[in-house]
């Protein structure tokens, strides 16, 4: 696996294969810091890509929380749901980012799908910390 890993790697800077880099590499458990280093790309489709891959993986998504929190406020609404997806895939690490996903659940003109699967979220944050 870390051999093949190791070769796929580079693939994350080839647009063309990206998304089937991110998908192989979380999917063996590996590469999550270069990864999450593409949760700040200028394109909305590669931080989402990084995110669904961050959150298949769970741990990834833990290591890499605060990134993924605040991608929560993301001006691309596929992008701020697989923050949520993401966040959801790392508890109970995540439980500490109740406080931007309130908001976000708050916030009457934010996309209905997002502020439902932000509130279902919020719920077992709070189920969380108070065991």
């Amino acid at each position: 696996g870390a051999a093949y890993a190791d070769r796929l790697a580079p693939l994350l800077q080839n647009p063309h294969m990206r998304h089937a880099a991110i998908g192989a590499l979380t999917t063996l458990g590996s590469h999550h810091d270069e990864v999450a280093a593409l949760l700040v790309s200028p394109e909305w489709f590669v931080r989402r890509d990084a995110l669904l891959g961050l959150a298949a993986s769970g741990h990834g998504a833990a290591a890499h929380a605060k990134a993924v929190a605040s991608l929560l406020s993301d001006p691309h609404r596929d992008v701020r749901l697989s923050a949520v997806g993401a966040l959801a895939a790392a508890m109970p690490v995540t439980a500490g980012y109740a406080g931007p996903l309130r908001q976000l659940v708050n916030n009457e003109v934010e996309d209905l799908d997002i502020r439902r699967a932000g509130k279902v979220l919020l719920e077992a944050m709070e189920c969380t910390t108070s065991n």
